[in-house]
């Protein structure tokens, strides 16, 4: 039960990277700025990722991965919306610190619900199959964000985008069962171990 919707998200959230990183320059150059700040401004992604999953790797082990997994993908999408939205500068770093704090969401609590949800002998497997996966979105994304980039433009490539990341987060959010003892919601389907 929570196999399959940790394997979706990691593949949607490297599709995403694969996307972004395909037409995140195309947008920047959009704005006119030089290529120097469009260094520092990429650089606000990774670089929010980096520090914020600091702080968030650390949740997984006390909250209930399935909401920082939804949490986080949904944080991605709005940040990707932020980005079809690119009207400017100020608004384009917005939008790639929320993306990368999303990302710090969901990538520590990736590995470690593969992890929980199998048992020793099967984690190898399970690990290597989850891996697979999440790291096809990388090419998924790319190939594919550039044919829908080609077909109906950037922004709309980057609306789609969003709206599948954040679908993705919401069916984690459904699908998944949380199994650590601190839970967010006492409504839901809760393993206590």
């Amino acid at each position: 039960k929570n196999l399959g919707p940790v394997t979706l998200n990691g593949f949607i959230n490297n599709f995403n990277d694969g996307i972004t990183w395909g037409l995140l320059p195309l947008v920047i150059v959009k704005t006119g700025i030089s290529m120097q700040q469009s260094g520092w401004l990429i650089a606000l992604y990774p670089l929010t990722w980096g520090l914020v999953q600091l702080y968030t790797g650390k949740r997984g082990d006390t909250h209930c991965k399935k909401q920082l997994i939804t949490a986080g993908m949904v944080t991605q999408g709005a940040g990707m919306l932020l980005l079809f939205f690119n009207f400017n500068v100020p608004l384009l770093a917005a939008g790639l610190v929320l993306m990368g704090v999303g990302t710090a969401l969901v990538y520590p609590s990736f590995l470690s619900t593969v992890a929980e949800n199998t048992l020793p002998k099967q984690r190898l497997m399970a690990l290597s199959i989850f891996r697979f996966w999440r790291d096809s979105g990388y090419v998924a994304g790319a190939l594919l964000g550039g044919l829908l980039a080609d077909f109906i433009g950037i922004p709309y490539t980057l609306l789609f985008t969003a709206g599948i990341t954040i679908l993705a987060g919401l069916y984690a959010e459904y699908r998944m069962c949380c199994t650590n003892k601190l839970v967010w919601n006492s409504n839901m389907c809760v393993e206590v171990y």
